[in-house]
């Protein structure tokens, strides 16, 4: 990601003045996935040409080590009816503190999603405890906000064809066990059957091995796809 200054940072319709952030918490979202994590501040990225813009779904997908959660998007750019290559201007404030992502998108964007559908979904993620759905009170300008279930670091970037802004959360590590209240392990019986003379004699019969832990283990992540995707 880079830095820029001279941008202002909205939340929740509150404008706070440049002098209010520093520059070094401002960075300029990628237009791929870098692994460039963010703990604290604001992350802008887009098209200020883009005036209009379709928001077609907000969804989430769980990975391996983060959830992805995909803002899919359309519009037009300058007034023509094409297929956008890049998402409108956006802001995006990451508030560990407060635990939660503030988005504003820019463009004049209209909803078409179902927003009942959206917090369905958001009910079996692992990283966000809520989503806030406002209604559009300015026509310029669009926003919501995830209530996150612990400050822990997002990497934001855009991606295009489909157009779309990506957020993925990482997830909370799952401490180990200490040792003294790891379950035991089972001690293996021998189950030999009678064996004939001159008969090979059968493989004493091992117990499964045992997780380290009760429930780490037993549910596999959903693999990573594609290196850019991951959806």
């Amino acid at each position: 990601m880079g830095v820029l200054s001279g941008v202002l940072l909205i939340t929740c319709g509150t404008v706070l003045a440049m002098a209010d952030l520093r520059p070094d918490k401002i960075q300029v979202a990628d237009g791929k996935k870098t692994q460039a994590y963010v703990r604290d501040g604001l992350v802008i990225g887009g098209d200020k040409a883009i005036d209009e813009v379709l928001v077609k779904d907000i969804r989430r997908a769980a990975n391996q080590g983060f959830e992805r959660i995909v803002v899919d998007l359309a519009g037009n750019h300058n007034g023509e009816a094409a297929a956008i290559e890049r998402p409108p201007y956006y802001q995006i404030s990451v508030t560990p503190d407060e635990k939660r992502l503030v988005f504003t998108v820019w463009g004049h964007p209209k909803l078409s999603f179902d927003p009942k559908r959206v917090q369905a979904a958001f009910k079996e993620s692992s990283v966000v405890e809520r989503v806030q759905l406002f209604p559009v009170l300015d026509e310029g300008t669009w926003t919501f906000v995830f209530e996150l279930k612990s400050g822990t670091p997002v990497e934001i970037f855009e991606l295009s064809n489909p157009v779309r802004i990506i957020m993925d959360v990482k997830t909370p590590k799952v401490a180990a066990l200490p040792r003294s209240v790891r379950p035991a392990s089972k001690p293996t019986r021998n189950t030999f059957p009678a064996v004939a003379p001159g008969k090979e004699e059968p493989e004493a019969e091992v117990a499964p091995p045992v997780n380290s832990a009760p429930g780490i283990g037993a549910m596999d992540p959903v693999p990573v796809q594609d290196p850019e995707r991951h959806e």
